[in-house]
């Protein structure tokens, strides 16, 4: 990943990420560091550390609790292991147009493209388990999620009906880590450049977070998304 990636993405986890001490956070190299071969470190009054090891695409951030049982009892010191890509956003150019406007966003796919990748999703899921038990009634549920969302985009492409029904919360940012997208900022009319995606883990937890980019190449919002909870 090029040099000025890595710093646009520090710059990202220092303002959405870190907590704040009344606003300011500072630079240390006074006190020697708790890990080895760290980048960078900030340091937020006397509760928080935060060690920065940085290789290729992968952040690692250690969150360190400078008080850590003192206070609470608990030491609340973590680390944050992060894979970032990014996507960039192109003119799509089809004969049929998915549209999911989410929040204040207009995302556009191609519809072709859309049902390619559900029909991997439903590869992938495996076939029918039958319906012997709880568990597979479950594990049956999500083909059938998958295939309900490919008989609307197949009557989508045939002029049937105009948008989905129905669908899942994140499934805007799901697609575009795969296939080709555009996204309109429809409150200023902008066209959004790229997403830089942040795949993160956690010891207790685990997911996603993107990062809107515009033609400016500022960063105008972000999307979290939990995956698990240990």
């Amino acid at each position: 990943m090029r040099t000025w990636t890595l710093i646009v993405l520090i710059s990202i986890l220092s303002a959405c990420s870190a907590p704040t001490d009344n606003g300011q956070n500072e630079m240390s190299t006074e006190q020697a560091n708790h890990f080895d071969n760290v980048s960078k470190v900030e340091v937020f009054g006397d509760s928080l550390r935060i060690e920065y090891e940085i290789y290729d695409n992968t952040i690692i951030q250690h969150r360190i609790d400078l008080k850590g049982t003192k206070d609470d009892g608990f030491d609340n010191s973590y680390t944050v292991t992060s894979i970032w890509s990014s996507r960039e956003a192109s003119a799509i150019d089809c004969k049929s147009e998915l549209q999911i406007v989410w929040d204040s966003l207009d995302f556009r796919f191609c519809v072709e493209q859309v049902i390619r990748r559900y029909d991997s999703l439903i590869t992938e899921a495996g076939p029918w388990r039958g319906e012997a038990s709880d568990s597979l009634n479950v594990f049956n549920q999500k083909i059938i999620e998958l295939q309900e969302i490919k008989s609307q985009l197949e009557k989508i492409k045939s002029k049937r009906i105009g948008r989905l029904n129905s669908m899942p919360f994140y499934m805007p940012f799901d697609l575009l880590r795969t296939i080709e997208f555009s996204v309109t900022d429809l409150r200023t009319d902008d066209q959004l450049n790229r997403v830089l995606v942040e795949d993160y883990e956690t010891e207790f937890s685990g997911g996603k977070n993107f990062y809107l980019v515009n033609s400016t190449n500022d960063t105008i919002g972000k999307v979290h998304k939990n995956e698990y909870m240990r």
